[in-house]
């Protein structure tokens, strides 16, 4: 059980790291890239704000997640066409949670 775990653990860090590229490119691929990282990784939000603000973080932590999660779902179902943003630019910035750890 625990192989599996640390197998699937390794398989997902390696796909957060190879669609950084596509993230970056504002197209079709990079919009639904950007949305699956913003909608599988948006609670790291929380923790930066803690990182950031200490105790007083609990509550944007909390917002800045959900607006997050929103985020990727939006990107995610509208990825093949212009909406909200015609040129398929980010909807939110930082476009990607893990910008706010550098």
């Amino acid at each position: 059980m625990k192989k599996t775990l640390v197998v699937c653990l390794a398989v997902a860090l390696c796909f957060v790291f190879s669609v950084g590229a596509y993230a970056a490119e504002n197209n079709a691929i990079g919009k639904l890239t950007r949305g699956i990282v913003n909608g599988g990784f948006g609670w790291i939000e929380f923790f930066a704000a803690l990182k950031e603000e200490g105790g007083k973080g609990l509550i944007s932590g909390t917002v800045n997640t959900v607006k997050r999660e929103l985020v990727g779902g939006v990107e995610i179902v509208t990825f093949p066409i212009g909406v909200p943003n015609e040129d398929f630019s980010p909807i939110i910035e930082p476009e990607s949670p893990f910008e706010l750890w550098k």
